[in-house]
């Protein structure tokens, strides 16, 4: 994913009028969305572990869906709070 592509996504979610985003914290692939949507909504980074773990229908197919889902009924546990600016993108 490129800059580019994070910043129309976030055009995308403030154009739709999305208060929040969720991602689960598999791997490194959150780090560059929390940083390009930190100060535009309010993004949870769930742990993986329990949304896998939440009884339900979640499948690798179906992720985006499902982490929607338990977000829109409050059942996302903020892996934490993170400073501004976690990494630098610049290169």
């Amino acid at each position: 994913m490129t800059l580019d592509d994070l910043l129309k996504f976030k055009s995308w979610v403030i154009e739709n009028q999305c208060e929040q985003v969720a991602v689960e914290s598999t791997g490194s692939y959150w780090i560059p969305i929390h940083a390009v949507l930190e100060d535009s909504v309010d993004l949870m980074v769930a742990n993986a572990y329990k949304i896998k773990h939440t009884p339900g229908r979640k499948s690798d197919l179906i992720d985006s869906e499902w982490i929607a889902e338990l977000c829109l009924n409050g059942m996302i546990e903020r892996l934490g709070y993170f400073p501004k600016r976690i990494g630098n993108f610049e290169g």
